[in-house]
């Protein structure tokens, strides 16, 4: 039995030395198999780095040739993400240097330095985030072209480029500019287009740019002191951004032949606007405006009006459309009209500084009339009306300049003044609109009581009150009849009363329009009752 015994164990331990043999044997063979498979990934990456390396030394080769010839470095549109060695060593000879397309993101400082004689710098669509500093330390640089990037923010430093005459900064994400964009005094033109700039600082008037390209930004206004670019601006434009109104200072851009604010929400043309006297084309598209200033026709040399989009009133897009000769002459036609609503505006703002003196207590009632007395003159602070002219000249001018002036240095008191000066004026235009609609209704519902009563059977007479029943459609319908006899026997006539009492009616506007609101047809139909009747 002893030995049965040992020979199983002798039995079990040689079939468990061969199976330890066995495994051995595989892990070996696996281990060598791993090795070699190593082996060759490193062999497969060995040759994609020489390939690559080869094919960047490819792609560097042509222009390296080209660059060592004449100085201009080119290599477009390659895919590189690093600069070459060589670059650093053909920096110092370079003059021109383009890049684009190549997705860099970031280039080294060290780079810039040797561009000591680059002239020309383009670095477009290359994915850059920043630009080093060593880049506004370049010295003869005159054209630099970042367009497409990622730039966030440029330094302060870059204002060292004194001899840029091209800067192109379109399609980044740029919220404003450094306040040393100033020193770029010979730069022709700044083009900003398809940047989130909010605001621009002060300094940006300094410059002496003739274009400017401002175009798919986020501006709300233009900058206050853009009347200091008037002896360089040539042409502003600012096309889809939320500016809100036009600077009155823009009437001081004596050279400006060209402005584009299309694509923005302004409501008003300012009357300074028309001081530019060298302006040739005024493109405001898609705007809120409804009409033209009254000084329309000192803008002599304008070839090119566009105003689509606009709610035009005065004039109508119909005669604006038929070029400047027409509209020329509309506004020649008009000159009334726009003299009694500036005659108007004089009084409105005249009413407003004299209800914020009143507010104050700046009045002197010795220069009014006897007996007058401040506490009765109501909620519209009539107080033109009352005091004798010396006063405007030698306490109201004098006292509301020094009141203004007293603001100069608390610039948030100012525009919450201003503020409330603006919105007075503005409430004040907007009830003498009510009252002017209110006398209107009076006025039709007067005369559509006088038609009720000659369609009820008097002829020439009045209604017999306010409760007078107004025409039915039938009635209207048979009215009309003989009034196209009497038309056809004295056609000149009835035209010429018609057209009187819809000049009459609406003030300013000498042409019938072709489709007019359900109440003007309505008043249409009342005046020609009204001839009629005269007849």
């Amino acid at each position: 039995l002893d030995i049965d015994m040992d020979e199983r164990e002798a039995a079990a331990f040689d079939e468990f030395r061969t199976q330890a043999a066995g495994k051995n044997r595989l892990m070996l063979a696996k281990e060598e198999r791993e090795a070699k498979f190593e082996e060759l990934r490193r062999e497969k990456a060995r040759r994609e780095e020489e390939e690559r390396l080869a094919e960047i030394e490819r792609k560097w080769r042509a222009p390296f040739i080209q660059a060592r010839r004449n100085g201009d470095l080119i290599v477009n549109w390659q895919g590189l993400t690093e600069v070459h060695a060589d670059v650093y060593t053909l920096g110092p000879t370079l003059q021109t240097v383009r890049l684009i397309g190549n997705p860099f993101r970031k280039l080294p400082d060290s780079l810039f330095e040797t561009f000591t004689k680059v002239v020309a710098l383009n670095l477009s669509n290359c994915e850059l985030d920043a630009i080093p500093d060593t880049l506004t330390e370049m010295p003869c640089l005159q054209d630099l072209n970042l367009i497409r990037n990622r730039l966030t923010v440029l330094q302060e430093s870059f204002g060292n480029l004194r001899n840029l005459t091209g800067l192109h900064l379109a399609s980044n994400q740029l919220t404003t500019l450094p306040k040393s964009i100033s020193n770029l005094q010979v730069l022709p033109r700044l083009n900003l287009e398809q940047n989130p700039i909010t605001h621009f600082p002060e300094t940006v008037t300094r410059m002496r740019c003739k274009i400017l390209s401002w175009s798919k930004l986020s501006l709300c206004q233009l900058p206050r002191k853009i009347s200091a670019m008037a002896l360089h601006l040539v042409s502003l434009s600012a096309d889809h951004n939320q500016l809100r109104r036009i600077p009155r200072e823009i009437g001081m851009l004596c050279n400006l032949k060209h402005l584009s604010l299309c694509d923005n929400q302004i409501r008003h043309i300012p009357d300074e606007l028309c001081n530019c006297v060298s302006l040739e084309r005024l493109w405001l598209d898609w705007n809120q405006i409804s009409e033209l200033p009254g000084d329309f026709l000192q803008l002599a040399k304008l070839e090119s009006l566009h105003l689509e989009g606009n709610p035009m009133r005065m004039p109508e897009m119909r005669v604006i459309v038929k070029g400047m000769p027409t509209l020329r002459s509309w506004f020649e036609a008009n000159v009334k009209f726009y003299e009694d609503k500036e005659r108007k505006a004089v009084i409105l703002e005249l009413q407003s500084i004299f209800a914020a003196m009143h507010e104050r207590g700046m009045h002197k009632l010795e220069f009014y009339e006897p007996g007058f007395s401040t506490e009765a003159i109501g909620e519209r602070h009539d107080l033109y009306h009352a005091f004798v002219p010396a006063y405007l000249f030698d306490y109201v001018i004098p006292t509301w300049n020094e009141y203004v002036e007293s603001f100069a240095e608390d610039q948030e008191a100012a525009d919450r003044e201003l503020s409330r000066f603006a919105n007075r004026a503005r409430e004040a235009e907007a009830k003498d609109i009510a009252d002017d609609k209110l006398l209107e209704d009076a006025a039709l519902e007067e005369l559509q009581n006088i038609l009720a009563g000659e369609a009820n059977g008097g002829h020439g007479e009045g209604s017999d009150g306010p409760d007078a029943a107004a025409p039915t459609a039938d009635e209207d319908a048979n009215a009309s009849k003989p009034g196209e006899d009497a038309n056809e026997e004295n056609p000149g006539s009835g035209a010429d009363e018609a057209e009187s009492e819809r000049e009459l009616v609406e003030p300013g506007v000498v042409t019938k329009t072709a489709a007019v609101p359900p109440k003007e047809t309505q008043r249409a139909k009342i005046l020609e009752e009204l001839q009629k009747l005269e007849k």
